[in-house]
């Protein structure tokens, strides 16, 4: 009866920690630096209608982290989709949803001199 005990105790225990921060479990857990996203089905939903799902978490943090290395100023599409990994096209995608249904970021046009192409950038939050 204790060996039962103590085995719900530690699967108790694995459910507390499964999804924290800093928790490294599954792919990406042997130091892969950007794995995939995991297969999450339809994601998380939000009021307007649209899905918030890996592939937009994975756009997100790349677009982060290429605005970062940048000093924080906007970025073009070609850089965010390099840095998640992901083709031109679904990058925008996820792009068009992160700045029209989740609002966090911007798409700033015609900001270059010949015109570049949309920038785009983490939203600011107040």
């Amino acid at each position: 009866m204790a060996g039962r005990k103590a085995e719900g105790n530690d699967e108790q225990a694995a459910v507390r920690h499964r999804g924290r921060q800093g928790e490294h479990t599954g792919a990406g857990a042997d130091g892969d630096r950007r794995p995939g996203p995991p297969d999450d089905g339809d994601g998380f939903p939000h009021p307007e209608g649209g899905r918030y799902s890996a592939h937009h978490e994975q756009v997100f943090r790349a677009l982060a982290e290429a605005e970062s290395a940048h000093g924080g100023e906007p970025v073009h599409l070609e850089e965010v989709a390099r840095n998640a990994r992901l083709s031109p096209e679904e990058t925008r995608a996820m792009l068009h949803d992160l700045v029209t249904v989740h609002r966090l970021a911007t798409e700033l046009q015609g900001i270059d001199s010949p015109d570049l192409g949309p920038r785009f950038g983490i939203r600011a939050r107040l």
